[in-house]
């Protein structure tokens, strides 16, 4: 092993550790030193990369580079990948902009998160989130993050995000424009899968509650214990103090359900949940209807005469259990 060679390892191993007086020392002796490369990365990568990383070491490196917006957007790139500390991430965006007049701190921070995301660095990801312009709930990169985050199931990070602080959470962002399309693909998508903890979560947000009964009402047999607690809670909110009254009474004289929310809708005007329900819900997709729009085999998209060939051709064959399978196997084709 040649002596440059030993002395690039030693350079770099001073630079990964944050030695900022060793790395000095080493550069006034040897100012080739800032530009060898070990294994493919030079020391500047190798000063940004790390929870050792710091920002004075950058500035003794950054003079013997080309210091353009390309290679600080490589940098921040490569920071990203191997979980830099978020100060370090965010002067490099500060630099960033100073370079490039017409970056956007949205477009590059939406980069970077996308790649602490797929290496699975969760801290940097939710600072770089927190980073991000509002509104929050129109960002296409935050949209990717948390399908992508959905995807693998990590509530925790999923949570974070959604509940940020800031101009506009993502949930009351979505309540005031009467609710984002996106974060209602969200709610689906974590009751179809279990997600428990993020469903807890939209619950909570008054403007999703009728989306997320109906997705919990019409959920596949298998999956409607776990969700019996949300439906219980929607029936309970739906009622007004009078409703109760009829409900109870209707109970203790072993009528059905039906009966006494026919009562209480004559009587208070109050609508049953369940035709709230339904009226979000297509039972020829099995999806909200709002998901579905523009479906050929949609009822939502159908004209009048269309649905009522469809509901008869329904009726007929409801003891069909081929017909059943059927929809059943068009329901997971739409959804892939």
């Amino acid at each position: 092993m040649t002596p440059h060679i030993s002395h690039a390892e030693l350079f770099h191993a001073a630079v990964f550790d944050g030695r900022t007086a060793r790395v000095h020392d080493m550069l006034a002796n040897e100012p080739y030193l800032a530009t060898m490369r070990l294994y493919g990365i030079t020391p500047l990568m190798r000063s940004v990369a790390g929870l050792n990383s710091k920002l004075a070491i950058v500035d003794l490196l950054r003079p013997y580079y080309m210091w353009t917006a390309d290679s600080v957007t490589k940098l921040i790139a490569f920071a990203c990948e191997h979980g830099a500390r978020p100060s370090m991430v965010d002067h490099l965006l500060c630099c960033l902009m100073q370079l490039d007049t017409r970056a956007t701190a949205n477009r590059h921070c939406g980069r970077g998160l996308q790649i602490a995301l797929r290496f699975r660095h969760w801290g940097l990801a939710l600072h770089l989130v927190q980073q991000l312009v509002p509104p929050l709930c129109y960002d296409n990169s935050l949209h990717k993050s948390i399908t992508l985050m959905l995807r693998r199931k990590y509530q925790p990070w999923i949570l974070n995000a959604l509940r940020l602080s800031g101009e506009s959470t993502l949930f009351q962002y979505a309540a005031e424009s009467r609710t984002s399309l996106v974060a209602v693909k969200w709610l689906d998508f974590a009751v179809k899968h279990r997600m428990t903890h993020v469903v807890q979560a939209f619950e909570a947000v008054a403007c999703f509650r009728p989306l997320l009964f109906a997705c919990c009402r019409f959920a596949p047999c298998e999956d409607r214990a776990l969700w019996t607690g949300v439906c219980r809670r929607f029936y309970k909110n739906a009622c007004s103090p009078t409703s109760r009254v009829i409900l109870l009474i209707q109970r203790r004289l072993g009528l059905p359900s039906r009966i006494g929310f026919l009562v209480s809708s004559f009587l208070t005007g109050e609508r049953d949940p369940d035709e709230v329900a339904a009226e979000l819900w297509c039972t020829i997709c099995c999806n909200l209807k709002m998901l579905r729009r523009g479906s050929e085999c949609c009822r939502y998209a159908m004209d009048a005469t269309e649905k009522e060939e469809v509901i008869s051709s329904d009726e007929s064959s409801s003891g069909d259990e081929s017909s059943d399978d059927e929809f059943d196997n068009d329901d997971h084709s739409t959804q892939h």
